[in-house]
């Protein structure tokens, strides 16, 4: 039970961290911003498997296929969320994300049960998809298409991500802290590539703190309860339950500004029907 745990902190933690975390770095560049959290990330699990560093690395060097893909999809599903931050909308980039990852997770579950409730599932998916895309209002410039499709994109890298993280904890037996002190590397190389030495320069004068409350409260402490759900439940049982993120996001924020949007209701009664449903016949039969 304690996977089941680990999934729902994570999507707590996550949900709250876009409603009340992400707006305190949105002057910031992204890449630079991408650079800097990514950076701090680094630190933090490295420092807390300082005492096993070596293992660490020692088992990404015997497996160099796994950690390029992983790190590689990693790295997919961040620059796709960057850009719809630019092109689109984020409840719609985050909805396609965690409705794609949870599909691919109840085909996964069909595969090795053959049972139709995660076919329904997976057709209410699609549904909700269709809806996001049809009936949703873009409260600014951006284009629902861009994000539907940068979204969907990022969700099956996420996915992959999960699958060779899986793999690779299995198969070199390390720990969920141990894997994520290798997660970062790629994130933060590759944007220090594109980085401006001059709006870093602003973003650590202006930002830090900032920056450093944002890395511990969404890339730090979540991510930790994800990987640890991802080591006990599996890919596929993880990306279901994580696709509660951006109901639960949109709930707390509701809530919280007291703004109800009619297609967010219903793309959010759709998707935790989907969630349900296969439980439920279980239930019945």
């Amino acid at each position: 039970m304690s996977g089941y745990y680990d999934a729902v902190i994570y999507v707590i933690l996550a949900s709250i961290a876009f409603v009340f975390l992400d707006n305190l770095c949105s002057d910031v560049d992204p890449i630079t911003a991408l650079f800097i959290m990514s950076g701090i990330a680094i630190v933090c699990f490295n420092v807390l498997s300082f005492k096993s560093l070596k293992i660490v690395y020692r088992s990404i060097l015997q497996n160099p296929l796994l950690f390029v893909i992983m790190s590689g999809a990693l790295g997919i599903d961040w620059l796709c969320m960057i850009y719809a931050t630019y092109l689109s909308d984020p409840f719609v980039t985050m909805t396609s994300l965690f409705i794609s990852s949870a599909f691919l997770g109840f085909f996964k579950l069909y595969r090795e049960t053959s049972s139709r409730s995660y076919l329904l599932s997976m057709f209410l998916l699609i549904i909700s998809i269709l809806v996001l895309w049809f009936n949703y209002k873009i409260q600014n410039s951006g284009n629902i298409s861009y994000g539907v499709i940068l979204g969907i994109t990022a969700g099956l890298a996420f996915y992959v991500y999960m699958v060779m993280s899986e793999v690779l904890c299995n198969r070199s037996g390390m720990s969920s802290i141990q894997i994520l002190a290798t997660r970062f590397w790629v994130l933060f190389i590759g944007s220090g590539f594109l980085l401006n030495l001059n709006e870093l320069n602003i973003a650590l004068q202006h930002n830090a703190l900032s920056l450093i409350t944002v890395s511990i409260g969404s890339l730090v402490i979540p991510i930790f309860f994800n990987q640890q759900a991802i080591k006990k439940l599996g890919t596929a049982m993880t990306s279901v339950i994580i696709s509660l993120v951006p109901i639960t996001t949109y709930l707390i924020y509701a809530f919280w500004n007291k703004n109800i949007i009619f297609t967010n209701i219903l793309i959010s009664l759709i998707i935790t029907s989907a969630l349900v449903l296969p439980k439920f016949l279980k239930i019945r039969t």
